[in-house]
């Protein structure tokens, strides 16, 4: 089999991990190389000026690395960012955001009528879910709360404690989720909370699974952008998956061993520009 195309994967913290596991399984063997850019979590209460500032500098890095299809694992950069990473990416090199194939998942699901959505203050402010899902699917109600506490929550590892439990409780009691069929947590940070999500529901609200839906996509971009034929032969090649820290925290490297349940190759890389 031809060389693997390198796939690079950026995030503001370890939310991105939950993207970089779900390729990992749908594409086992592909070099992976994700970027973590904890200095500067989290994302979602950054201005767009700024996000997009932070986004090209990482997708250069990417890029440089020898990325030929870069995942935009952040849904407040796929929100305001997502053309700029394009634009920084170049020729030759393709950008996926987490955002289009969920709203192309979403749109293709006739049984919906009515989600929640929940995300950073800068998803949910950009507008962009219900934007696309109304282009596609006018009929579908989107009932939008930003939920900026869980991200941090998450990063500080309170995912599964009464005190995540307690914020959740808080953010989703009011009225306006009672309707909803599936609650589209639109953050990155956000599975790590799934427990938490489906305890509060009763397991009686479907919750969205992002992470997969973007893997499936990017199998997808890769068996006809780069005609591969994803049989076995991947299989069996060595893991290669690198991690880049902008700083290294010990919340990081505890979640990362934890959640992706190996010791992956962390090293702290700032980028100056």
């Amino acid at each position: 089999m031809s060389k693997l195309p390198i796939i690079g994967i950026f995030d503001s913290g370890v939310g991105g991990l939950t993207v970089l596991k779900a390729i990992e399984s749908q594409l086992p063997g592909f070099p992976l190389i994700y970027y973590g850019d904890t200095a500067n979590m989290p994302y979602g209460d950054k201005s767009p000026d700024l996000i997009c500032r932070l986004t090209r500098r990482i997708v250069r890095f990417l890029r440089d690395q020898g990325a030929e299809i870069i995942v935009i694992a952040c849904n407040s950069a796929s929100a305001v960012a997502a053309d700029v990473a394009v634009e920084e990416a170049g020729p030759g090199v393709s950008v996926v955001d987490v955002v289009q194939p969920v709203v192309d998942h979403l749109a293709q699901r006739s049984d919906l009528r009515c989600i929640g959505l929940i995300g950073t203050r800068a998803t949910i402010q950009s507008g962009i879910y219900q934007e696309k899902l109304r282009r596609l699917r006018s009929d579908l109600e989107v009932r939008a709360l930003a939920t900026p506490l869980l991200a941090p929550l998450v990063e500080e590892g309170f995912a599964g404690t009464p005190v995540a439990r307690e914020v959740i409780r808080h953010y989703l009691k009011n009225d306006l989720f009672r309707p909803i069929q599936c609650l589209v947590p639109a953050c990155t940070h956000y599975p790590f909370l799934y427990d938490d999500f489906n305890d509060f529901f009763w397991y009686k609200v479907e919750i969205l699974n992002p992470p997969e839906i973007v893997a499936r996509h990017v199998k997808r971009r890769l068996e006809v952008q780069h005609q591969l034929d994803l049989g076995l032969s991947h299989h069996l090649l060595p893991d290669q998956t690198a991690i880049h820290l902008s700083m290294l925290t010990p919340g990081f490297m505890d979640l990362c061993h934890k959640f992706l349940n190996k010791k992956a190759s962390i090293q702290e890389t700032f980028l100056l520009n």
